[in-house]
């Protein structure tokens, strides 16, 4: 022990990231669901209100990480699905629209950045658009333009 307490200590990576906590977000709805702890709702909508309040650009674009106090890195793809899915997610129990306006937000920041399927495909690692659509619906149980229909469809009445 004496001799083990003298080698370098790793380092410690305390970094927040966005797509991890859009992760923890929709699993504490999802605990919420199951065992109606309104704790579990509580951390979600805390959690929801920090990606608002520190991971949201001024611009409506996504940070990545957060560290110290600040946020840094523009948010990959993986931030964006993660962040619009815990959104949508948070409104299917709240019914409170904000969480669904931020998620349409979001989504749109991507389109106008011209991001197609095919290319989120790619770059998700996958080497054809099929794959991927395969691989998105069996995990998710409906294709990648059925999720953006789905948030369109709520704002139809706009």
């Amino acid at each position: 022990f004496e001799e083990r307490e003298k080698r370098e200590k790793p380092r410690l990576d305390d970094k927040v990231l966005t797509s991890w906590n859009a992760l923890m977000l929709k699993g504490y709805v999802d605990a919420y669901r199951v065992f109606n702890k309104l704790e579990y709702l509580q951390a979600a909508i805390k959690n929801a209100n920090f990606i608002i309040e520190k991971q949201i650009k001024t611009d409506g674009r996504l940070h990545h990480n957060y560290k110290d106090g600040k946020s840094s890195i523009n948010g990959h793809l993986d931030d964006y699905a993660t962040v619009i899915d815990a959104f949508v997610t948070l409104y299917q129990v709240t019914f409170n629209e904000k969480w669904l306006q931020h998620a349409k937000e979001l989504l749109e920041q991507r389109e106008s950045q011209h991001w197609t399927i095919l290319v989120i495909a790619l770059e998700s690692g996958f080497s054809s658009l099929a794959t991927f659509n395969r691989v998105f619906k069996a995990q998710l149980g409906y294709a990648p333009n059925a999720h953006r229909k789905n948030i369109n469809l709520a704002y139809s009445d706009e």
